[in-house]
């Protein structure tokens, strides 16, 4: 009796090791596959860019991105953030950002109004929002410039795909086989989305189309104020979406470090809405502002907002 106990214990660690090395054979490849799909796009790039990966595995993709492109890389994991946190603080990343907050529908739509990405990564990630996957989709159109969506085999019935084919600006890129050997199908979006609806994350009112207009082709990317005003356009996310989103990759030290030197910088409003973070790189936007603070004061508010 115990010989079959042991016989049967065998076979199941067998094939227990057995399944976990063909999973992560197939999150290889298909991490391989999606890498390949991005570097057309990636390599037509000739200015800094900013890349949204969403529901990112522990293969993300960012990872590879952030050292072969001149781009700063956003991460919003799934259930696996402190695998990634691991790799981004092992391998000290300088442009990437990790962000930990588990966002609902209404976090998409806010990222949208107030964030602009060059690319968006969202493999799989309609599953995620389960009946409300045609509002996801809509909103991860509105995130930026080239969005990268994957449609999972098991949303066919949902016609994920037909609602992606219909749109004007997707193309499909190719058939992927899933690890239940059905097939799900890569879409380039094209958006060209040109204006910010809102500010900054906690601004209350929305813009008016054409108040805030974002240029951006493969080669230059500018923001026009009413005015007209021209400024420069920096990769990155806004420090107080960071902060709202629960960012954990900087750390709280490393911002702090990194916020030392703009009490000197000599800007009129220092206000976190007012810093971009690049990674390990923050930049002032809005020089022409007033804040209603001393600039000493402006600096200890931002400073305390990383304790």
């Amino acid at each position: 009796m115990k010989k079959i106990v042991i016989v049967i214990s065998c076979c199941i660690i067998n094939y227990f090791f057995t399944f976990i090395a063909e999973e992560q054979e197939h999150n290889k490849q298909a991490y391989e596959y999606r890498y390949q799909i991005l570097k057309p796009l990636l390599n037509k790039y000739k200015r800094p860019i900013t890349v949204l990966e969403l529901g990112a595995s522990n293969y993300a993709l960012s990872f590879d991105i952030a050292q072969q492109y001149n781009a700063t890389c956003v991460i919003i994991a799934t259930n696996n953030t402190q695998q990634l946190l691991g790799t981004c603080t092992s391998c000290k990343y300088d442009n990437v950002i990790l962000l930990n907050k588990q966002l609902l529908v209404q976090d998409l739509i806010r990222l949208g109004e107030c964030e602009h990405f060059d690319v968006v990564l969202a493999f799989d990630t309609t599953q995620l929002f389960h009946e409300e996957w045609k509002k996801v989709t809509d909103t991860l159109l509105k995130l930026g410039d080239h969005i990268i969506l994957e449609s999972p085999a098991e949303h066919k019935k949902n016609h994920i795909e037909h609602y992606l084919i219909n749109n004007k600006e997707t193309v499909a890129v190719k058939t992927l086989q899933h690890n239940n050997y059905q097939t799900g199908t890569v879409f380039l979006c094209s958006t060209n989305r040109q204006y910010f609806a809102r500010n900054y994350w906690n601004y209350s009112k929305l813009n008016r189309p054409g108040t805030y207009i974002i240029k951006s082709n493969f080669k230059e990317k500018s923001f026009i104020k009413k005015g007209p005003i021209t400024t420069k356009w920096h990769s990155g996310i806004n420090l107080l979406t960071f902060k709202v989103l629960q960012g954990i990759y900087p750390s709280k030290e490393t911002i702090r470090s990194l916020l030392e030197p703009l009490q000197y910088a000599g800007h009129s409003d220092l206000n976190i809405h007012n810093v971009i973070i690049q990674g390990k790189k923050l930049a002032l936007i809005d020089w022409d502002g007033r804040g209603h603070f001393t600039p000493q004061e402006a600096f200890a508010r931002l400073m305390n907002h990383f304790k």
